[in-house]
């Protein structure tokens, strides 16, 4: 809904406040009638706020850790959690010390939790397109501690130099000879010996080939999207290897 200013007037300096606290917690702390606030708050078409809010970013922890924690963490009182879990459909986190926590259905770490013991929580966070927060959590829930991130060393690629049968020298940490040739229209063995002199070398590597040490511990799919490549390509890789 789009605010009509003509009705509501000039802007007022509580207006971001509106709908992020309660109408008489806004009432208290800025002296303005309550039912002045809660008429501007419903101009601007604003829900009144509610205790739902402040545990939404924390519900991905409900069945996973319990109610009390989560209140904790959010700032909620424990019969709020509990209530807003049931109407989630969320079981309350088993007390059987045998029993192992589950993750919810819908969770999207789920699918990696098999990954969080062997692979870090950034590479996770990226396959499951959440924080890197929101692993941390997750394996805190469960006691794993996961590895350490160790991203790929960065080259940092040369200045191109201008000249004839020069220009391209940028390209060499990542381009094969032969394709730099094609590319720019110089002899194959101008390229090469350039590479020589200026020692820079290029290795071709899979982008899978990170997460090689996950062949036969994983499945293909999930080291698939942990590599951000098709399981196809996995299993051909696995393939090969085992040759």
């Amino acid at each position: 809904m789009t605010a009509k200013w003509k009705y509501i007037g000039g802007a007022r300096w509580y207006d971001c406040k509106l709908g992020t606290m309660y109408d008489s917690e806004l009432s208290r702390l800025t002296g303005v009638p309550i039912g002045r606030i809660q008429s501007r708050r419903e101009m601007f078409g604003l829900p009144p706020y509610s205790i739902n809010q402040a545990i939404e970013p924390f519900a991905h922890l409900l069945g996973v850790m319990s109610d009390r924690y989560v209140a904790e963490k959010c700032g909620a009182s424990v019969p709020s959690v509990r209530a807003y879990r049931q109407a989630q459909g969320i079981a309350p986190r088993s007390k059987v010390p045998t029993r192992q926590q589950r993750l919810p259905l819908g969770h999207p770490v789920r699918p990696f939790k098999d990954a969080l013991r062997l692979v870090s929580a950034e590479d996770v966070a990226l396959a499951a397109d959440v924080s890197v927060e929101a692993v941390l959590e997750v394996c805190a829930a469960f006691g794993i501690k996961p590895p350490r991130h160790d991203p790929s060393p960065l080259v940092e690629p040369l200045q191109d130099v201008p000249g004839p049968w020069l220009g391209y020298e940028s390209l060499l940490s990542s381009t094969s000879s032969a394709k730099i040739s094609r590319a720019v229209g110089v002899p194959l063995d101008v390229v090469e010996r350039r590479r020589a002199f200026l020692g820079v070398e290029y290795r071709r590597t899979a982008k899978a080939d990170r997460f090689a040490h996950l062949f036969g511990l994983l499945p293909n799919a999930v080291i698939a999207k942990l590599a951000g490549v098709t399981t196809g390509r996995i299993a051909d890789m696995r393939k090969a290897r085992a040759r």
